[in-house]
């Protein structure tokens, strides 16, 4: 059963004390959406001493009853991967508090005020000029993220799935990514089609760095032709009611 609002409100309040080294007291909480693999709170809480005194505005990443992937990082392997991100120079919150023994793990981060829902970042108005100088950022950031090196043995990723000897880790993830479709029942043209550009143009790899969901979208918006797409997806439906 999940704790209702009060009880994970003195959950943090006592974790993030006995962190913090002073009297906590959150101000305010509450889910933010768009995740569907963790449980993502908004938390700003105030801390009355000690080398953290002060308000912080701070996100919770917690872990679900459930989860969607078997594979996934633990809250302890995300916490040191962001870390290692934000040392790097990566435009990454700053990871605060782990509590990796809870009775749901999580751990607290700064939170960086904007936007997160996909849909509207492409979309809405106001946010034209950040679209012209995204693709150009998020080339940076990819920069350093796959300069960390997974082996490192702080990061406690050693135990993570590796592809296959010889097996490309791009056509690795791509034919996973497949497979998952297949046992969810799902058929999309666009996920056939960048299926099919994913493991036609899969690059050599000489090692392994680390991914994220934003390496893949920032490879497919800068090498997708539209007009491609939409003529592909077309025959693709063809196809499919001949079958």
């Amino acid at each position: 059963m999940a704790p209702s609002i009060d009880e994970l409100r003195h959950e943090l309040e006592t974790f993030i004390g006995a962190s913090a080294g002073g009297e906590a007291r959150v101000t305010g909480l509450r889910p933010i959406a768009g995740g569907a693999s963790r449980e993502t709170w908004a938390v700003d809480v105030t801390v009355a001493a000690g080398p953290e005194a002060g308000e912080h505005a701070l996100v919770m990443r917690r872990d679900m009853a459930t989860t969607m992937n078997p594979n996934a990082l633990d809250r302890a392997q995300e916490f040191r991967l962001l870390q290692a991100a934000h040392r790097a120079g990566v435009l990454a919150p700053r990871p605060r508090w782990l509590a990796a023994h809870a009775a749901s793990p999580f751990f607290l981060m700064d939170r960086v005020e904007g936007e997160s829902i996909g849909r509207r970042v492409v979309r809405e108005r106001e946010l034209a000029d950040a679209r012209r100088i995204l693709p150009e950022q998020m080339a940076r950031q990819l920069a350093l993220i796959h300069q960390i090196d997974p082996d490192r043995e702080d990061l406690g990723l050693r135990s993570v799935p590796r592809p296959a000897d010889g097996l490309s880790p791009a056509l690795d993830i791509a034919g996973k990514m497949r497979a998952a479709l297949v046992a969810l029942g799902v058929h999309d043209p666009l996920f056939e089609m960048a299926l099919r550009w994913l493991e036609a143009n899969a690059p050599r790899c000489e090692r392994t760095t680390i991914r994220t969901r934003l390496s893949c979208m920032a490879t497919t918006a800068r090498s997708w032709p539209l007009t491609s797409k939409r003529r592909s997806c077309r025959l693709w439906r063809q196809r499919k009611r001949t079958q």
